[in-house]
This record gives structure tokens, sequence and C-alpha cells, in this order.
């Protein structure tokens, strides 16, 4: 059995993040074209595309001692009118527990805001594997119990009820990180 965090966030010290995060913008038009419109989404990206456009986040998470471990990315944008439910990512946390997020750009104003919330309401299935992929959760039940700006290097913890907050309609954008396997043996300094 996994032994899921008690933690929300473990922030990460980032050296170069300004240049880090010029490096990381250029691929915000590769994923999303229309990234001025976006309503705001989870989309995936390809490792080699940012290792391609960013080699201060490889490097970055070569010194995490993760390189061998990063699968998968995605931008996670907000824009005006975005609204994103409560969410957990996956209903098993040995599929997904932890994410890495790197802020790109207009993260000023915007959170991660964890929530304590009981009986999700909507199981989304992924039809390309069958697999559980994101619990929605009651609005009207949830009680916040923490938040991180979007400003924050750091580990998150997708098993506890979250989702994004921005106080601006501008076009917001995280890079968040997956790995495999999961990081439940590995040292976030806690």
């Amino acid at each position: 059995m996994v032994q899921v965090p008690v933690w929300n966030w473990q922030k990460v010290a980032v050296e170069n993040l300004a240049e880090m995060q010029k490096e990381l913008w250029n691929i915000v038009p590769e994923v999303i074209p229309n990234w001025e419109t976006d309503p705001g989404q989870f989309i995936h990206v390809d490792v080699n595309l940012i290792k391609k456009f960013s080699p201060l986040y490889t490097n970055l998470i070569s010194n995490l001692g993760l390189t061998d471990r990063w699968h998968t990315s995605a931008l996670i944008t907000t824009n005006k009118d975005t609204t994103l439910r409560i969410h957990t990512d996956v209903y098993d946390p040995s599929e997904r527990c932890f994410a890495f997020n790197v802020p790109i750009v207009n993260c000023e104003d915007s959170y991660t805001v964890w929530f304590k919330a009981e009986n999700p309401v909507i199981n989304t299935i992924n039809p390309e594997d069958g697999k559980d992929k994101v619990l929605f959760y009651n609005e009207s039940t949830a009680v916040e119990i923490d938040r991180m700006p979007a400003t924050t290097c750091a580990f998150v913890n997708n098993h506890t009820p979250h989702r994004p907050e921005t106080g601006h309609s501008k076009f917001r954008a995280i890079l968040s990180s997956r790995f495999n396997p999961e990081l439940f043996d590995y040292n976030f300094g806690v």
C-alpha cells in the first residue's frame, strides 16, 4: 500500500527561474496555437519538446535526480472566465500522486488551492486505457485547507482535492511534470 503524503506542497528553490520561464514560454504556442483565446485546459506536452526548448528545465529535472523517472508533462492553463472544478487527478494514488509545478506566465494573483472534500460527484474514464483519471468533488460542501501561490516552484500532492484559482483574466500557464515510478520513495526534504 502506498503512503499518500500529509503535505500539499513542498517548495523547490530554482535558480534562473526568469530565464527558464522564457524558454518554457516557447512551448506554449507549439502546443496551444490559439493560446490567446484558449478557455483553459490541461494539455499533455511531449518531454522531448521540453528538452528541445528548455535546457534549463531539463537540467533542473536532472539536478533533482529525476531524469530517468520524468515521463510526461502538461501545460495547465487558465484564461478569462476559466472555472476549473475541485478534483483529484486519479482515484488511485499509486497511479498519480505527485507533480512538479513550475510557473511560466501570468501566475501572479493565482493559486493552487486544496480542499477537504468528500463524495466525488463525477468519475471520468480515459477511453484509451479505461483507467480512472479524474474525480470531481461537490463544491458546495468543500472547505479550503491550503493554498500555494502559483508563482512557486513546488512538488504538489495531486491526491488531495484541489483546483487552480486565478484573480485576473490574463492567460496563465504552468508546467506540471509527472514521474514513473511515482515518487513515494523520493526525499522531498520534509
